[in-house]
């Protein structure tokens, strides 16, 4: 035996043993003796491949291959780190000689999975089951069609079927952590890994043992992944969740750099760390990694939205409006979402000529597509400039909408707004005493709270179901009533010493059914308190473009005594902060006429 040989030998037997730095060089002395050396060029392509340096992997396999066309083993090693890399095409092109054999149809099955061609990759599972009901990635393929499809049983009916390798264990652990029993996973990972100590597998126990709260236990295996090979991009990026998760910011960022570095496509590296970034300040640092997460999936709906937030973050409105848009289109489960888009339309509208152009445009293909959104129909007539609505009761069920979005954050969105109506109706009744109060639209029960001693008895009555669970948290309403105001008028007989009305005014398109209902509802002596926004062109009504109406004083003074109450007092206030000014307003008691 020469010395090329007694290397060669040497250095297949420490590779098959698990020995793959002492294979490395001695497969090194080989090609240092000869460079074109075929098994040497396979075998050092095969521990590049194995250690996850696919690009190395690859170039030698293909000058193997080149040089050696006839040997069989060189073309499919090849294939598969081909198909490792996601040069799917190339990797059939090798498979396709050998597609009678059942192992190789499998492989061929999986690359046409991938590319979502479905009949063809069941026809390649099935065809190599049919030939050999041994072949486990077969079953596994089968599996993952099924898994696709959110047939997650049939996907268990399969694996179950198919031989307990070690590979199919760890799909059935992974099929159990999707369905929610990171126990029974636990138990098939185990089991994986006492056949096979694979960091695969140890990334998936990682994943596994997070879903458990063992978050200190998945980073221990995330770890080990990473040790064992340390161009897994998956495992350095768990590691990252977790130091995400534990608020160590540094350890997080570098961990999913050190993904990215090994794997400038990954999806879930890009947006994890553009989501770090984004909350440091660093903004336009995350604008490029979430720009690079939509181009590589641009039907993930979350890193669109995401993406939209900062786009509108930093001044481009036109390009976040497109982007939430494109959430909403793919159906993106953000309650949020249609105000978002009303919110950036509005931005847009107000920051130029072109942008009012655009933001008109913009709605109108909105209300097209979505003809039966109240937000998109509000946001139309807001931005057209319409004081009431084409289709009844748009107002209304806009309102109702918002508040059930807004009802958990609703107070603090009012502190950050700077909104004082609730502290100035306060003074201004805050040395009377009722017996009997109505609170319309009484929302989170915050007036109420701060009024309780001041009171007997006291009903709420509101539009939005969400807010009146906030209420019943403050202990203080006697009842609580879900229904729109004017509903609420016609079935009641009911008559209060207070009634109150804030910040209801924005969202009715006109004030003589809260006036008249009002007055009907107060005791002969009885007091009404409300708020109005005033209109910036002191119009004596309008709607802004921010979807609220505003009534001038002298407007709203006519409608009072049109509905037989005369005004009491006028506290004139700045409502809320809006951008770098603030809204002005006034609230108002009024009381029927004697």
């Amino acid at each position: 035996m020469n010395e090329i040989d007694s290397f060669l030998d040497a250095a297949f037997l420490a590779y098959n043993d698990g020995r793959v730095d002492e294979a490395e060089e001695l497969v090194r002395r080989v090609l240092n003796i000869e460079p074109t050396h075929g098994d040497g060029l396979y075998l050092l392509g095969l521990i590049a491949f194995q250690s996850g340096a696919l690009d190395p992997a690859s170039d030698l396999l293909y000058q193997a291959v080149k040089l050696y066309p006839q040997q069989d083993n060189y073309a499919l090693a090849l294939a598969s780190v081909l198909q490792k890399q996601n040069r799917l095409d190339e990797a059939l092109s090798f498979y396709e000689k050998y597609k009678d054999n059942p192992l190789v149809l499998a492989q061929m099955g999986m690359i046409y999975a991938k590319k979502r061609q479905t009949e063809w990759a069941h026809s390649a599972f099935s065809k190599a089951i049919e030939l050999d009901k041994g072949i486990a990635d077969a079953y596994i393929g089968l599996a993952m069609l099924a898994k696709r499809e959110n047939n997650f049983e049939k996907s268990e009916q399969l694996l179950l079927q198919s031989p307990q390798t070690p590979d199919v264990l760890y799909r059935l652990a992974s099929l159990y952590r999707h369905m929610d029993n990171p126990s029974k996973a636990l138990t098939y990972i185990n089991n994986a890994l006492s056949s096979m100590n694979n960091y695969v597998f140890l990334n998936e126990k990682g994943l596994i043992l997070e879903a458990l709260g063992q978050d200190e236990e998945a980073l221990r295996m995330y770890l080990s992944a990473t040790d064992m090979n340390t161009y897994y991009a998956d495992a350095f990026a768990n590691q990252g969740n977790i130091y995400l998760k534990r608020g160590q910011h540094d350890l997080a960022e570098d961990a999913y750099k050190r993904a990215l570095a090994l794997d400038n496509k990954f999806f879930m590296a890009h947006h994890n760390l553009a989501t770090l970034l984004y909350r440091q300040g660093r903004k336009y640092e995350a604008l490029d990694h979430y720009q690079e997460a939509v181009i590589i999936d641009s039907k993930n709906m979350s890193a669109v939205y995401n993406l939209g937030i900062i786009q509108e973050d930093v001044g481009e409105f036109s390009e976040a409006a497109g982007l939430y848009f494109n959430a909403l289109v793919g159906s993106f489960e953000n309650p949020a979402l249609e105000f978002r888009i009303a919110s950036v339309l509005e931005r847009l509208f107000k920051s130029s000529k072109d942008g009012k152009k655009q933001a008109l445009d913009f709605v109108k293909g909105w209300v097209k597509h979505f003809p039966d959104s109240v937000v998109a129909l509000h946001t139309q007539d807001a931005l057209l400039g319409k004081k009431s609505s084409d289709k009844k009761d748009i107002a209304k069920a806009y309102a109702e909408k918002l508040y059930d979005v807004f009802a958990s954050e609703y107070n603090e969105c009012m502190k950050k707004m700077q909104a004082s109506v609730i502290d100035a109706a306060a003074e201004m009744i805050q040395d009377k005493q009722f017996d009997s109060v109505l609170d319309l639209a009484c929302g989170t029960g915050t007036f109420g709270l701060k009024l309780k001693q001041n009171f007997n008895t006291l009903l709420g009555v509101d539009i939005s179901q969400k807010m009146l669970d906030e209420a019943q948290k403050t202990s203080v309403y006697d009842k609580l009533e879900h229904m729109p105001i004017d509903d609420y008028f016609q079935s009641s007989n009911d008559k209060f010493d207070l009634i109150m009305a804030l910040e209801v005014t924005g969202y009715l398109d006109n004030l003589s059914e809260l006036f008249e209902g009002a007055k009907t509802h107060l005791h002969s002596d009885g007091q009404f308190i409300f708020s109005i926004e005033y209109p910036l062109d002191k119009n004596e009504t309008e709607l802004s473009v921010n979807g609220r109406y505003l009534y001038s004083m002298e407007f709203t003074k006519q409608a009072l005594e049109k509905a037989g109450l005369t005004v009491a007092e006028v506290k004139e206030i700045n409502l809320r902060r809006e951008g770098n000014d603030y809204a002005k307003g006034a609230v108002l008691i009024a009381t029927p006429h004697k």
